[in-house]
């Protein structure tokens, strides 16, 4: 199992070489809160507003949780859309879905209709980001478990998207919780996760790019090759 760090999670991202917003998507544990949500989505809305050609995205340290807030957090970047889906009975699953700030599982398509539940929700106007399919560079690694990898594959299949980093810890499944008759809790595995495009992830991901990092602890190779090839994008290579 994947221990959590001490100490409570924060979002936190700065801007790099003032054309790269870096984003840090911490773990998360708890019903959906507001205020995480409103972080990430201000955190974004500040680095795009300085004219921002590309995303890093952190997941190295975010060893689940609630993956809905951690969603919806990102969802500026992820665009109004499903983005992924448990595997299930129905034929397509239970879609993850994100749309006016919220993100919710359902088979349904519209918020609050139906089956379906907004489990992760800002208190905050939702901002829409100025280029929605701008390059992000997400960076992966040992810790990525369980949400963390499920708001990796909520990426994948997006144009202009690639991984950097080690492969994930293994954790792609959606688990449910049964009641023993002495009390206890027995949870097991019910389903994988999928990306957008239906591809099943049931062990860890592998990067694109295998990146470990260096001894030396002022370096960050995975995020120095991230920055690479983001500076390499078309979106982001003409810039001034």
């Amino acid at each position: 199992p994947v221990s959590k760090p001490v100490g409570p999670p924060s979002v936190s991202g700065r801007l790099i070489d003032g054309h790269v917003g870096y984003v840090v998507v911490p773990w998360f544990v708890g019903s959906n809160r507001p205020s995480f949500v409103d972080s990430l989505q201000m955190l974004i809305k500040e680095l795009d507003g300085a004219g921002v050609c590309g995303w890093v995205i952190d997941l190295r340290l975010n060893v689940g949780g609630n993956m809905w807030p951690m969603l919806a957090g990102v969802g500026p970047l992820l665009g109004d859309s499903v983005f992924g889906s448990f595997v299930s009975n129905q034929p397509q699953g239970v879609p993850w879905h994100y749309s006016q700030g919220h993100a919710w599982p359902g088979l349904s398509s519209a918020i609050g209709d139906g089956p379906a539940v907004v489990v992760g929700v800002g208190s905050l106007p939702p901002y829409r980001v100025r280029e929605p399919l701008a390059p992000v560079a997400l960076l992966i690694g040992r810790r990525t478990a369980s949400s963390g990898e499920a708001t990796l594959l909520a990426f994948l299949g997006r144009p202009n998207v690639r991984t950097f980093g080690d492969s994930t810890a293994g954790f792609n499944s959606a688990n449910s919780g049964f009641k023993l008759s002495d009390g206890a809790t027995m949870v097991i595995t019910v389903g994988y996760s999928r990306d957008r495009l239906g591809r099943a992830y049931a062990l860890s991901v592998a990067p694109d790019e295998l990146v470990r990092n260096s001894p030396d602890a002022n370096l960050d190779a995975p995020l120095d090759h991230a920055l690479a090839w983001l500076s390499a994008h078309p979106m982001c290579a003409h810039r001034p």
